[in-house]
């Protein structure tokens, strides 16, 4: 058995969950085309997250979808611009309980961030769960001491923010 499958989370309502169940990094190839689907036996699609990519073949952006944000699959967030979510005018991204896929015509099928033919990527699928991840949208105020509420169930062990609405 791997360390990977050794490494139990205590939920909480006590019972253990299995790491591979809310988190994911699995390598696939692009198709350049519209029906892609990659499986990575995590169910964003019904318990919530965030799913990340990033071309490891031409060194594009890094990306991603939210789909409880973005639920007709047409907004993705650069994670390594200063650009809001950008409405790619089609609904191309698609969670499933065992994955993601992308759908679409092929003007934006084939984009090199996510699925360029033959180019090789890496995504990263973090599935809500408590003392693990969870995905938060909020207003902000310009203000010190803000405090967001969370479902957790603990103080986070890490914080990323990202503006969705401006290019910051």
């Amino acid at each position: 058995m791997s360390n990977v499958k050794k490494l139990m989370m205590q939920a909480a309502g006590g019972d253990p969950v299995n790491i591979e169940s809310i988190f994911s990094v699995t390598p696939y190839v692009g198709n350049g085309s519209s029906g892609q689907t990659i499986t990575t036996g995590v169910d964003i699609s019904t318990e919530g997250g965030l799913i990340l990519f990033k071309n490891r073949s031409n060194g594009g952006h890094s990306a991603g979808f939210d789909p409880q944000k973005y639920p007709n699959g047409n907004y993705w967030v650069y994670f390594n611009e200063f650009y809001g979510a950008q409405n790619i005018g089609e609904n191309i991204f698609g969670a499933t309980t065992t994955g993601f896929s992308f759908a679409g015509g092929l003007g934006n099928s084939g984009n090199s961030s996510y699925n360029a033919s033959s180019n090789k990527y890496i995504s990263y699928s973090f599935r809500k769960a408590p003392k693990f991840f969870d995905a938060i949208t909020f207003t902000g105020d310009g203000q010190d001491g803000r405090v967001i509420s969370h479902s957790l169930g603990q103080v986070p062990g890490m914080i990323a923010i990202k503006a969705v609405s401006a290019s910051e």
